[in-house]
């Protein structure tokens, strides 16, 4: 046995203070309990292997079958930018949106009513 258990219906898991004060707060701010959070967050995290995993499977099947394009012509399409000049853009386009008013006082989440979970915000 590689030391997984094969029973996983009432795992325990062990959080740092830290871990569990944020989840805590999470939940309150999200109005649902922690199991929930967790079973999400587990949730997430097996669909996100599943993606990844199919996604490595087709790159390498592509590249088995010589599918793919050299690096030399990748970097040929891709445009060299300064990166001063680039720098120098976002510092005046920073510039330039501190100098707008604001016009609604409200959070993101107050203004289009959901939170970053999709909950309802109430209020």
């Amino acid at each position: 046995m590689d030391g997984c258990a094969t029973n996983l219906s009432h795992m325990e898991i062990h959080l740092s203070p830290e871990q569990q004060s944020r989840l805590a707060a999470l939940a309150a701010r999200d109005g649902c309990n922690t199991a929930k959070l967790v079973q999400d967050a587990v949730t997430r995290f097996l669909n996100d292997e599943a993606r990844f995993a199919e996604a490595v499977k087709l790159g390498l099947d592509a590249a088995e079958r010589g599918d793919f394009v050299p690096s030399d012509k990748v970097w040929a399409g891709v445009e060299r930018i300064d990166a001063n000049d680039l720098l120098a853009r976002v510092r005046a386009i920073q510039a330039e949106v501190a100098q707008l008013p604001v016009l609604d006082t409200r959070s993101p989440e107050e203004i289009i009513g959901y939170n970053r979970r999709a909950r309802a915000v109430q209020g």
